[in-house]
C-alpha cells in the first residue's frame, strides 16, 4: 500500500509539471450548451481545450432548416469554428462560434431578402 501511495504521489508531481498551463472550471458551460441547443436545434457541436488552446465547431445537421443554406455560405457545410487562446473557458468558445453562426445566418437571410 505504501509502494502505490508513493507512486500517486510521484505520478500527481509529475502531472503538475508536465501541466503547467491553467484551466478555467467549466462554470456555465451547461447553461451555455443549453442555450445553444435552444437558438440552433439540429445543430451538432464539439469543443475541447489543450494547454493553448479552448475550440468550439458547430454546424447544422440535415434536421435543420439551417443546412439550406449551403450555397449561401459553405460555412454552413463545413461548420463555424472557434479557437481561443488559453486562458479561456470552453463556455467562451461556445458562444464565439454560436455567434459566428448567427451573424451568418442574418447575413444570408438579409442577401436573400435583397435578390427578391
Amino acid at each position: 500500500m505504501k509502494l502505490i501511495a508513493k507512486q500517486m504521489r510521484s505520478f500527481d508531481a509529475q502531472q503538475q509539471h508536465t501541466m503547467d498551463w491553467k484551466c478555467a472550471p467549466a462554470t456555465k458551460l451547461e447553461s451555455t450548451i443549453a442555450a445553444f441547443k435552444a437558438v440552433l436545434p439540429g445543430w451538432w457541436f464539439s469543443l475541447g481545450e489543450s494547454q493553448l488552446t479552448a475550440y468550439a465547431s458547430y454546424a447544422p445537421t440535415g434536421e435543420s432548416e439551417h443546412i439550406a443554406l449551403i450555397p449561401v455560405d459553405k460555412r454552413f457545410d463545413s461548420g463555424f469554428h472557434a479557437d481561443l487562446p488559453q486562458p479561456a473557458t470552453l463556455s467562451a468558445a461556445l458562444l464565439d462560434v454560436l455567434g459566428q453562426a448567427l451573424a451568418a445566418i442574418q447575413e444570408a437571410e438579409e442577401a436573400e431578402e435583397a435578390s427578391t
